[in-house]
């Protein structure tokens, strides 16, 4: 079943959301600073500058087109200057100075620019849960700093919340402070993550947003879907599961000559679609790195623990990082207001070991309470509904219709079809007590479930201890088919 997510960077995409105006009262223009006349059925229009493949910042020019019943019409520009390792720099100052209205960069790109205001975000082993992250950039403080780039011409409009960023060992393991002495890590351009691997003894060597060529480094510092989207497990050592070093944070931002001659409608219409990605990217985040170690393990990539002594070691090893950071009294107070917000209900998000491999379906090729064919059928709707969706990507044309799988001596093979769709897959499957193991051909992936059997109605439920799956497998009961 195709889920289609976006866990890779695309090519070079330049697309443009917009919906045609409707008459209507002109919105109020209020404030200070020129404001541009709007006509009923004008448009306001902007580009939108990434450097990475869309993916969140074309729902924002959606929503920005919806909420201003066609009134600003958003332009995305995705991979741009793609292979520049100053690209997030050069694409704040393209902003700033008019070559572009809008921008979408990680936070921790600001302070390769000249500003500091989002620094302490990354302060070393601070913010290393998604519950955390979110609670930190909904904080009143937060969106009070969004107004710091102002000094160079530029205002943030919103965050997306980000991946939590952890350490893959290309040439090592990377579980202990020793192991990144004289280690060369490559990490996004960033004087905080400069700082961080200085810190350990490391060297950050400043890589590309696209595909990265590990030979000569050492390790990566980066998220898991990453890894999994890039392939950077192949050949790669481990990924440490608990150790986080910081979230990335995404920022939406405007030329603020741009942003200050909006009406103040348009304004709200611009900073509330920026709420909106908000909250489409906190629903998606625990689902994709969910999918994404899903990949790896089915990869063999090793995910070690480190253990508490050593974290604690990590953690007196980068005080005087955050110690140094703290100079500055802004970057200080972000530090004070997020451990202010942690409470103890906020644990760091780690990612546990990869479950145990299933046994062969060699071994187990005799008659199962599976065997046979199983159908089911739900809309479009019902998977939109669903509260088991891991995130938007599994809403495509290919995860809803007529399903069927077949069991029978230790293979399985499934189809789906609907009007815009139909796709065939395959695979062997294990069944041990009330799980069933998966292993898909076409993918490599291996997915697991647990199952009951009622008369004729077959139900599967996600257990994530023993490996988890998609969706669309969830969504309603099977049927044995006659």
């Amino acid at each position: 079943m195709d889920r289609k997510r976006s866990l890779a960077f695309g090519a070079a995409i330049l697309v443009s959301v917009a919906i045609a105006g409707c008459s209507g009262a002109v919105p109020a223009q209020t404030g200070a600073g020129p404001k541009i006349p709007v006509q009923p059925n004008s448009h306001v229009k902007g580009t939108l500058l990434t450097v990475t493949g869309p993916q969140y910042e074309l729902d924002f020019a959606s929503a920005v087109s919806k909420l201003s019943a066609g009134s600003i019409d958003v332009t995305v520009t995705g991979d741009w200057q793609h292979d520049d390792l100053n690209n997030e720099a050069d694409l704040v100052k393209a902003v700033a100075d008019g070559k572009a209205e809008l921008g979408y960069i990680g936070a921790r790109g600001f302070d390769t620019a000249g500003v500091n205001s989002f620094a302490g975000l990354q302060a070393p082993m601070l913010i290393d849960s998604f519950n955390l992250e979110a609670k930190v950039l909904t904080s009143d403080w937060a969106q009070k700093l969004l107004e710091g780039p102002r000094s160079i011409g530029v205002v943030g409009l919103g965050y997306v919340q980000g991946e939590l960023r952890q350490a893959l060992g290309v040439t090592r393991n990377l579980a202990e402070v020793t192991d990144f002495q004289g280690a060369r890590i490559g990490a996004r351009p960033s004087h905080v993550t400069e700082m961080t691997m200085k810190a350990l003894g490391a060297t950050m060597v400043a890589i590309p947003a696209s595909s990265v060529n590990v030979s000569g480094l050492d390790g990566i510092e980066i998220g898991l879907p990453g890894v999994a989207g890039n392939g950077y497990d192949e050949g790669a050592t481990s990924f440490t599961g608990n150790l986080v070093f910081w979230a990335r944070p995404n920022i939406i931002f405007a030329n603020a000559k741009w942003f200050d001659s909006l009406s103040t409608d348009q304004q709200g219409y611009l900073r509330a679609a920026a709420k909106e990605i908000a909250v489409t990217s906190a629903a998606s985040l625990s689902g994709s790195a969910a999918e994404a170690k899903g990949i790896v393990c089915a990869r063999n990539l090793a995910i070690t623990t480190v253990s508490q002594p050593a974290l604690d070691a990590f953690r007196a090893r980068l005080q005087p990082v955050i110690d140094e950071m703290s100079k500055d009294p802004a970057t200080k107070a972000t530090i004070d207001a997020i451990l202010a917000l942690r409470g103890e209900t906020d644990v760091p998000d780690v990612v546990a070991p990869c479950p145990k491999t299933a046994p062969s379906p060699s071994s187990n090729t005799g008659p199962t309470p599976l065997d046979g064919t199983w159908k089911t059928s739900f809309t479009k709707a019902d998977l939109v509904a669903s509260p088991l969706l891991m995130d938007s990507g599994e809403i495509n044309d290919g995860n809803w219709g007529d399903f069927t799988m077949t069991f029978g001596q230790g293979r399985f093979t499934s189809t789906q079809s609907n009007s815009f769709e139909h796709g065939t897959g395959s695979g062997t499957f294990t069944v041990i007590g009330n799980a069933v193991y998966l292993h898909i051909d076409q993918t490599g992936e291996d997915f697991a479930y647990r199952w009951s059997i009622f008369k004729n109605t077959l139900t599967f439920t996600r257990d994530e201890s023993i490996g988890g799956g998609p969706t669309p497998t969830l969504v309603k009961p099977w049927t044995r088919v006659p």
